[in-house]
């Protein structure tokens, strides 16, 4: 039964942090984007995207990827048989490259 509730809490804040990290990326585009306007209205845009982007990073997408991480540290320590399943190591490959693009994105928000 704890399994099955830290699994349900796990796949939650999947969803809200996968919708926080490319969100964030659509953010970024809407920022690029206001390249072409005149100076005035490319300020306050940037400045609101910029906050929005700080607001979801800060608020929604780090803290859904601590509490995803910490169900999943505590899903395979209930469960340690999942280490010697070859899916599982698959998915901790995937999970590599997400840590990637984590870094990527919070770098992106560093520079703008």
């Amino acid at each position: 039964m704890l399994y099955s509730i830290i699994k349900a809490f796990h796949i939650v804040f999947i969803v809200s942090y996968f919708a926080g990290i490319f969100y964030l990326v659509r953010i970024f585009v809407y920022y690029k984007d206001t390249d072409e306007f005149e100076e005035t209205k490319k300020k306050i845009l940037r400045e609101q995207y910029v906050f929005m982007a700080r607001r979801l990073w800060n608020i929604i997408t780090v803290p859904a990827g601590i509490i995803m991480l910490a169900t999943g540290i505590t899903m395979i320590m209930l469960n340690l048989g999942l280490m010697k399943t070859p899916w599982f190591h698959l998915k901790l490959t995937f999970l590599i490259g997400l840590g990637i693009y984590h870094y990527w994105c919070w770098k992106k928000l560093n520079e703008i």
